[in-house]
This record gives structure tokens, C-alpha cells and sequence, in this order.
């Protein structure tokens, strides 16, 4: 079942990615500011996916410091608003 999981994220990302982001471009182009904190945060975590596939397997550590990132993305999104 861990495929399926790890299938199920990767795909996910990729609709959300190319085919919401994609239609979104179209009706109306979307601005990206080059100086957004969040561009650290996505740096790092492509960062972490080659380390992850490396490893051949996500554990509790990479999983707990998957989340805490996450967390602390959301945390720094907020306070910057």
C-alpha cells in the first residue's frame, strides 16, 4: 500500500501543478513575485526529494520533518500577511 500512497501524492501534485495551474494561467495570467519567502520553502523541499528518493523510503523523521516544514511555511506565510 505504501505505492499507492506515494503515487497517490506525486499524482496529486502533478494535477494541481499542471492542469489547476494550468487552466488558472489561461483565464487570467497569475503574477509570481521572484521575492516570495514561499520560493525558499519549495527550493528546500525539491531539495529533500532526492535525498528521499536515495534513501528508497520515507521514515518517521522524514515524515515528521516533511510536516514541521510544512507547518513552519504556514506559520511564516501568516505572519508576513
Amino acid at each position: 500500500h505504501h505505492g499507492i500512497a506515494v503515487g497517490n501524492v506525486i499524482g496529486s501534485n502533478l494535477m494541481n501543478i499542471g492542469f489547476v495551474l494550468g487552466i488558472a494561467a489561461m483565464v487570467r495570467g497569475i503574477p509570481i513575485p521572484v521575492a516570495s519567502p514561499a520560493i525558499l520553502f519549495f527550493i528546500g523541499s525539491a531539495l529533500m526529494v532526492p535525498l528521499v528518493l536515495k534513501k528508497g523510503w520515507i521514515g518517521r523523521k522524514t515524515g515528521m520533518t516533511f510536516l514541521a516544514l510544512y507547518a513552519l511555511f504556514v506559520v511564516v506565510l501568516y505572519w508576513l500577511q
